[in-house]
Formats: structure tokens, C-alpha cells, sequence
């Protein structure tokens, strides 16, 4: 060192030893230091002589030192900012300070020290608490630390501050900041939905619901896309767009089906379906009724599913009747092609059980039809028949059904039963009286079960109906050649028989059988009385039942003749006979006396029940009425019959 400088030193020393606060004994110190080599001594008295300064409030004394500090040290600029920054402050300078420290802090950012940056823009925020720069700073580099927690409460802060000021765009950008920090914190996003309403952009609080539905869905957090979609369904509906809220809540329904909350989709599902009803979208009633019915197929509640889609292909058929068969087939296919035959089954079974409940036969012949096909085209024919069984019961006339079973049953190896559906199609066309398509079905049955006794008995009631008497005859014949016991060929001649006049023939064709078979011959009878088309087959099977002894049958089967207006005389003649025979004189008076009043009888058919029903009054006792109905016929035709005769008899007996 210059001996002048180190004698000069010497003095600064003795005169601060004096007097410590010595400013210009410090000042010379200082310089001498400065002048030195020795930085580190150089910087330590420089330091000391600001604080001297500072003590004094020699502030631009103090900041000139730190000037020539920067200059001697400049790789201590950072410190030497501090130290100037804290010397604006104590002299009241502090937007100089506040610049200063955001120089320091963005310098510590730029060297990669964020920790001593973070200090500065903290004490930043707490000397301008206005300035939102500095706190999205400092909540950045809180956030960058670890510190996401505390980042976020003062991010919560800021929003709310904004908020309150009106300040929505700031707000906004706060609480983006959170949901980057928080990406699953559904409440910052609809909070941010909530700014977007009330700064009034709509469209961007809807988008980014949207966005972040999308977000949550392609990492398959299904819960948050569900939340975050109901709030998106009630602000569309909030805002008057009740298309738009029903179209997400229909995916909701969807979502919370993945997640297995069946319940809950189930609801989902069918009130949207029916609010898409009430607006008149039936397209979109229709898909998320469907989904509704495939979401209880797959968890097992078939009956319900079937009620489901029952009630919806009504709804829709309510408004477009052609498009019910294809919902049943679309359904179908889903089914089948679900491998959930078994589910189809049951609930096409259950659709046409609540069909037939309702009244509603031919769509459960429909319902039924569609079933079985599908067990046929499955191979699964057993199934198959069962379900035919349920058609032929709820419509016995269906010939169509009957063949279809019919066929069925003979490839099953059930000769018989097949059989015996041939026979019903052939009643059919009896009755019907189409001998053309019964001589059809003959053939067909011939192919499954040839010579079958009660198919060719059928086929000798068809050629009675026709008037063919001995072709009938013949046919009958080789049914019992095939089946002595057969009913309905034992039937079936003694009915011929008997239309031809041979009652008494008839009558010993049958009463050997009647002990043995009475039930089944019976049976056979009302059969072919319901097919028969002529009264007279109908007065000659009374007579034969009479015969055997079955005086109710008879009285059923006269009763039905004396509908007929061919037979109407004798039907009611046997009716009345049947019943004196029971010992109910009065009540075959009486059914006698009604036929009298019945319009369109003609005169000869009058003066013959009028015969009879003198007839009755004479067996009864009661002359005078016999006597006044005998009057009644010889005043209409003096040569009637006996009766003149027998009222010359009468008058005697009546004195």
C-alpha cells in the first residue's frame, strides 16, 4: 500500500477509535479500502460504512457508495440491488424500490434461483397488493415449489377479488390457473363456467365444459365427465336450448351405465325418453328407450325390459303403426346378436303374455309368430312348439298356425299330435265350408301320417257336408277298418245313417260303444254337430243322442235346431217332447207357446206348432185350452190333420 494511504488510514482509525460514528473519518476509510487490493476488506468496510450512512439517513450517500460497489464488485450486483432496494424503501422512494426488487426478482428467475425469486415477488405482492402481476408471480413459483396447496388459496383469493370488482377477465385467468394446478377440481371448473355467465361469454364457459368433458373422457374419468355434464345439461337448459340439454343428459345415461350404476341410468334414461317424447322427437324417444331396455337385458330383468319396449313400440305404433314389427325385429336382432337368445325368448314371451292380458290377441299373435321364428331359425324346435301351442290356444281358427305345428310336430316324431292338427285344419274347412283346401291339407297329412283314421274319418264328414252320403259312408268305413273304436268315424256314420232315415241303425252303431267310450263318443258328437251346415244333421244327431240316453245333449242339440229355420217345427217339437218326457209338461207348453210369437214363422210351420201345442194341453189335462187351440187351427183350416175329430172328443168329455 502507498505509505501516504497507510499513514491516512492510521488517522481514519484513531479518529473513529474516538469517535465510532465518525461519518467522515469512515467516508476516508472507506476510500482508502476501496483503493485496496483487498476486495473482500474492500466490500466489508463499504458495507459498514453505508449502514453508517443509513444510520444517519445519509441516503444518496449511502446509494453511491453501493454505485461504486457495483462498479468494484459487479458479480455482486444482486446483493448490492438488495441492499439499494432496502435503502429506497427506509427513504420512502418505493415505487424505486418496487422496480428494483422486480429487477432483482426476474434476475434470480433468468440465473435459476425461483426460491430467492419467489422471497422478492412475496414481498412484491405485500408492497403493491394491487399489482396482479406480481401475485400471479409469486403464485406461480409457489406452485412451481410444491407448494400447489397454498398456490391455490391464493389463487381462490385473487378470483374472489376480481370477482368482487368486477374484474371477470382477470378472475377467469385465476381460476385457469387452478384448474391447470387442479386438472379434476370440478368445482374451479364450473366456477370458471360461472365467470364466463356473468363477463357474458356463454359460448366460452360451454366450450370449455366441453373441453374438459373431453379431457376426462379420453382418461376415463367417467365420474367427472358425468359431473361435469350435468352442469353443462343444466345450463343448456338454463339457457332455453332444451334439445341440447336432453341430447347430454341421454349421454349421461349412457356414462352411468359403463360405470355400473344401473339405477341411476335407468332413471336417466327414462326421463329423457320421455322429455324427447313431450317435444316430439320420436326418433329420440325411441333410441333412448332402447337403451334402456338393453341396458335391464344385460343386468337380468328381462320382465322389465319386455314391458319397456312393449310400452314403447305401443307409444310409437300410437303414431306410426308400420314401424312396430320393425322395433320388434331390430330388437330381436340386438338380441340374438348379443348371444341373448334365452333373453329374447323371455321377453317376447312375456310381451305377448301382457298382450294377451290386455285383450290385445292379435298382436300377441304377432309377438308369439316373431318367437317362433327365431327358435326355428336356432334349431330350437321344441321351444318352437311350445310357443305354437300358445297361438293355437289364444286363436284355434288360425290355420296357418296349425299346419306350421302340425309339420312341426311330425318332424319331431309326434305322428299323432300331428295328426290331430291336421284334424283341426280340416274342421275348419268343414265348417268353413271349403272342400277345395280341406282336400289340400288330406294330402298333406297323407305325406305324415297316411291312412290315419281321424283324418279320414274327417274327410267322410266333409263328403256328408257335401250331400256325397255313401262316398261319406265309404270313408268312414275305412277309418274303422283302420280303428274299430275310432269316435269320430263311429260318429260320423251313425250321423250319415241317420240323415239318410236309418235312425235305428244309427242308434245300434253306437250303443255298444256308449259304456266303454261314452265320454269320448259324446265328445265326437258335439264336434260334428258345431261343424255340420245342415239342420238336419243337427235334428238327426238329437234324435240319436236321445237314443242313447242322453236326454240333456239332446235337448241342447234340439234347441239349436229350432234355430234353423228349416228345422225350426221339428226342432221345437223334439224340444218339447224331450221335456214331457222329463216331466216338465208346463215348460214344453210354455216353450211352444214362445215359438208362436217368433217373427217370419210362416203359416204352415204356425198351424203345426199350434197342432202341437194343443197336443200338449190335451196329455196335460186342460181341456178347455186343448179345446180352444183345436178352434183356433179348424177355423183357419177345417181339414187339418185329426183335429176335428179330436175337438168333437173334447167337447164330450167337457160335458
Amino acid at each position: 500500500m502507498n505509505p501516504n494511504l497507510a499513514s491516512a488510514k492510521e488517522l481514519f482509525q484513531k479518529a473513529l477509535d474516538c469517535e465510532p460514528g465518525h461519518v467522515e473519518a469512515r467516508r476516508g476509510l472507506t476510500k482508502i479500502a476501496l483503493a485496496g487490493d483487498d476486495r473482500l476488506a474492500s466490500q466489508i468496510e463499504a458495507l459498514i460504512f453505508v449502514h453508517l450512512l443509513r444510520g444517519h439517513n445519509l441516503f444518496s450517500d449511502s446509494r453511491e457508495i453501493v454505485s461504486r460497489l457495483k462498479t468494484y464488485e459487479p458479480s455482486s450486483e444482486l446483493q448490492w440491488m438488495g441492499i439499494e432496494s432496502r435503502l429506497f424503501l427506509e427513504e420512502n422512494r418505493q415505487a424505486e424500490a418496487v422496480d428494483l426488487i422486480e429487477k432483482r426478482a426476474r434476475t434470480y428467475l433468468e440465473k435459476g434461483f425461483p426460491s430467492r425469486a419467489l422471497d422478492l415477488y412475496q414481498k412484491l405482492v405485500d408492497l403493491a397488493p394491487g399489482n396482479l402481476e406480481f401475485r400471479k408471480q409469486a403464485m406461480s413459483l409457489l406452485a412451481g415449489q410444491g407448494e400447489v396447496d397454498r398456490a391455490i388459496g391464493e389463487y381462490q383469493s385473487l378470483a374472489a377479488e376480481c370477482t368482487e370488482k368486477g374484474q371477470f377477465d382477470q378472475a377467469k385467468q385465476a381460476v385457469l390457473r387452478i384448474i391447470e394446478m387442479q386438472p379434476d377440481n370440478t368445482e374451479a371448473v364450473f366456477w370458471f363456467t360461472e365467470l364466463c355467465l356473468k363477463a357474458g361469454t356463454t359460448d366460452e364457459g360451454v366450450q370449455h365444459l366441453r373441453n374438459r368433458a373431453n379431457q376426462y373422457l379420453t382418461e376415463e374419468k367417467l365420474q367427472l365427465v358425468i359431473l361435469v355434464y350435468r352442469r353443462l345439461a343444466r345450463l343448456y337448459q338454463d339457457l332455453g336450448k332444451e334439445g341440447e340439454s336432453l341430447e347430454i343428459r341421454s349421454t349421461i345415461g349412457n356414462l352411468l351405465a359403463r360405470t355400473g350404476a344401473v339405477r341411476e341410468a335407468e332413471q336417466e334414461y327414462g326421463a329423457t325418453a320421455a322429455s324427447f317424447l313431450a317435444l316430439g322427437d320420436l326418433e329420440r324417444y325411441v333410441d333412448l328407450s332402447k337403451s334402456l331396455v338393453y341396458l335391464l337385458v344385460k343386468v337380468n330383468r328381462a320382465p322389465e325390459a319386455a314391458s319397456t319396449y312393449q310400452e314403447m313400440v305401443k307409444t310409437v305404433s300410437d303414431r306410426e303403426p308400420s314401424r312396430a314389427q320393425a322395433l320388434y325385429d331390430e330388437f330381436i336382432k340386438f338380441l340374438i346378436g348379443n348371444q341373448r337368445g334365452a333373453e329374447a325368448a323371455q321377453i317376447l314371451t312375456e310381451i305377448g303374455r301382457n298382450h294377451v292380458e290386455q285383450g290385445r290377441s292379435a298382436a300377441a299373435l304377432e309377438v308369439y309368430e316373431r318367437l317362433a321364428g327365431f327358435f326355428l331359425n336356432s334349431s330350437q324346435k321344441e321351444q318352437a312348439l311350445q310357443v305354437m301351442d300358445q297361438m293355437v290356444a289364444l286363436a284355434p281358427d288360425h290355420w296357418s298356425v296349425r299346419l306350421q305345428r302340425a309339420e312341426l310336430r311330425a318332424s319331431l316324431g309326434r305322428v299323432r299330435e300331428g295328426a290331430a292338427d291336421f284334424a283341426a285344419l280340416l274342421d275348419l274347412c268343414i265348417r268353413d265350408g271349403d272342400g277345395d283346401k280341406a282336400r289340400g291339407f288330406f294330402e298333406k297329412a297323407c305325406t305324415i301320417a297316411p291312412d290315419h283314421p281321424v283324418l279320414v274319418g274327417r274327410m267322410g264328414i266333409l263328403a256328408r257336408e257335401e250331400g256325397h252320403w255313401e262316398e261319406a259312408i265309404e270313408y268312414f268305413n275305412k277309418a274303422l277298418e283302420a280303428d274299430p273304436s275310432e269316435p269320430g268315424a263311429i260318429v260320423g256314420k251313425a250321423l250319415t245313417l241317420a240323415r239318410k232315415g236309418l235312425v235305428d241303425e244309427a242308434v245300434s252303431l253306437v250303443r255298444p260303444l256308449v259304456s266303454v267310450d261314452g265320454s269320448g263318443l259324446l265328445r265326437e258328437f258335439k264336434t260334428q254337430s258345431c261343424l255340420s251346415r245342415d239342420p238336419e244333421i243337427l235334428l238327426s244327431l238329437g234324435f240319436s243322442l236321445k237314443g242313447l240316453g242322453f236326454s240333456e245333449e239332446a235337448f241342447r242339440v234340439f234347441h239349436e235346431a229350432s234355430k234353423a229355420k228349416e228345422t225350426v217345427v221339428s226342432g221345437i217339437k223334439a224340444l218339447a217332447a224331450t221335456l214331457q218326457d222329463r216331466g216338465m209338461p208346463d215348460l214344453a207348453i210354455s216353450r211352444v207357446e214362445a215359438a208362436l210369437t217368433t217373427e217370419g214363422i210362416a203359416y204352415e210351420q204356425a198351424q203345426e206348432l199350434r197342432y202341437t201345442l194343443g197336443r200338449l194341453f190335451e196329455q196335460a189335462g186342460r181341456i178347455q185350452e186343448a179345446f180352444r187351440v183345436y178352434a183356433d187351427i179348424y177355423s183357419d183350416d177345417i181339414g187339418y190333420g185329426d183335429v176335428a175329430s179330436r175337438m168333437k172328443a173334447l167337447k164330450k168329455q167337457m160335458g
